[in-house]
Formats: structure tokens, sequence, C-alpha cells
């Protein structure tokens, strides 16, 4: 079941997250957040939802702003993580095809997502909805004794309209 994030799953989804901060270089972050920064990300994300199965948490995603300048008011970047245990069973799409629909109906404009190469599994999930990588910024992150690539891939989710509405940033 994919349902709204509340802030009560700051925890769960902190431990979800952890690994991928610590292990990986799938997030260039160094430390984990904590339980309460976990909650506040959730708190001021444009939408973040979660996927549960058996009152267990599988997996997360949310979408912040792509950039804090107004122009880019329609436009946000969007994140998945997926349990370690979960991995492969297409928990991932779910989570990204309901956080775009997300978007779409709140009148956002594009989507983005960075993705630390290489990463195919990633990389095929994104471009499976139709995101296109639009550029490449090379050796721009050190982690994990190594310098790392990371690729923006976009999607256009409607028609940008002439003039833009206003957005529904407002979490439901």
């Amino acid at each position: 079941m994919i349902r709204s994030a509340r802030k009560d799953d700051a925890t769960a989804l902190a431990a979800i997250y952890a690994p991928y901060v610590r292990d990986t270089v799938v997030s260039f972050e160094a430390q984990p957040p904590t339980e309460e920064e976990m909650a506040s990300r959730i708190q001021e994300s444009y939408a973040a939802i979660v996927h549960e199965e058996a009152d267990t948490t599988q997996g997360f995603a949310y979408a912040t702003p792509f950039n804090r300048r107004a122009a880019y008011r329609w436009s946000a970047e969007v994140s998945i993580y997926v349990a370690a245990t979960a991995v492969g069973r297409g928990i991932g799409r779910q989570l990204l095809g309901a956080l775009l629909a997300e978007l779409r109906t709140r009148g956002f404009v594009n989507a983005f997502g960075g993705i630390a190469l290489p990463n195919p599994r990633s990389v095929r999930l994104f471009e499976s909805f139709g995101f296109e990588q639009i550029a490449l910024q090379k050796e721009v992150g050190y982690k994990l004794g190594a310098w790392h690539d990371v690729g923006w891939w976009q999607l256009q989710l409607c028609e940008p309209p002439v003039p833009p509405p206003s957005l529904s940033t407002q979490r439901g």
C-alpha cells in the first residue's frame, strides 16, 4: 500500500535511508539524518509517500524544490529509496509512479532526478517513466575514497502553461 508519509514515519525512513548514506554513493550525504531531521524533511517536502506491507515500511519517495529561486518553483527533484530487503520487487517503480502522479495533480511542470553514476538500476527506472538524461556532472562528488559523476534526468510532466498556474505545494 502506498500512502502519504507522516511525521511518525521518520524512524522507519531514517532506517531505510541510513545505509544509502553510510555504504553507498547513492546519497552524497556524509552522515545519516537523525529521526528529527527526517521528520523535518517530510514536512518540508512538496510530497512524500511510503510503501507499506504488513505494517512495515518498505520504501519511500519524496519531491523537493529543484532550486530555491522563485522561477524554478514549477520544477521538483524526486528521490526514491527502498529497503535493502525489498530491492528488486517493483517498489521503487510503484513509488515513483505515485509521486509523479501527485506532482502532476498539483500543477508541477518538470521532475528532475540526480543519479550518482554508475547506477544502471536507477537509470532504467527513470528512463522507463520517460525521463531523459539532460546533463552529466563529471567527478562532482568525492565519497568512499573516489570521485563520482552525477547524471541529471528530466521528465516534463505537462505542457508548460503560460502563464503558469499557482501551485498546490501543501502536502495532502
